[in-house]
């Protein structure tokens, strides 16, 4: 998963394992799941006066069945409460990610989401305002 903060120009990033890769256990992907959501909840707060906008890429399509109990949710419940609280507009957040690789629109609790065609390439476009774009 790489997380991203759209700051004025700047960016700041964070990458995590994941991907293709089958974790070791369910407590490994629990671990990773809670030092992502530490991250993320951190550096929300931290920058949320100075952010655009949020752009969380991922590998896979979140799944609650994934991993039990709660699968990816252990991560985006916790993001999607951080962003609600923080007021963060629904326009400006999106988590995008390339699973099974076909165009397609989504929603991960309150979080916009969008996969992409493997056979295109797309531009993430923020306005000045904050509001997130796909373009082929």
């Amino acid at each position: 998963m790489l997380l991203s903060f759209l700051m004025g120009f700047s960016s700041l990033w964070y990458t995590c394992r994941g991907g293709a890769e089958t974790p070791p256990s369910i407590s490994t992907m629990k671990k990773q799941h809670e030092d992502n959501v530490d991250w993320t909840i951190t550096n929300l707060r931290k920058y949320k006066n100075k952010m655009r906008a949020v752009v969380i890429f991922g590998h896979a399509f979140p799944r609650k069945n994934r991993y039990k109990p709660n699968g990816d949710m252990d991560f985006f419940d916790p993001v999607n409460s951080e962003l609600k609280d923080l007021k963060i507009p629904q326009n400006r957040a999106i988590y995008i990610c390339g699973d099974l690789h076909k165009d397609k629109r989504f929603k991960v609790g309150s979080l916009n989401g969008r996969v992409v065609d493997r056979k295109r390439v797309y531009r993430v476009i923020v306005d000045p305002q904050g509001n997130i774009d796909l373009v082929r």
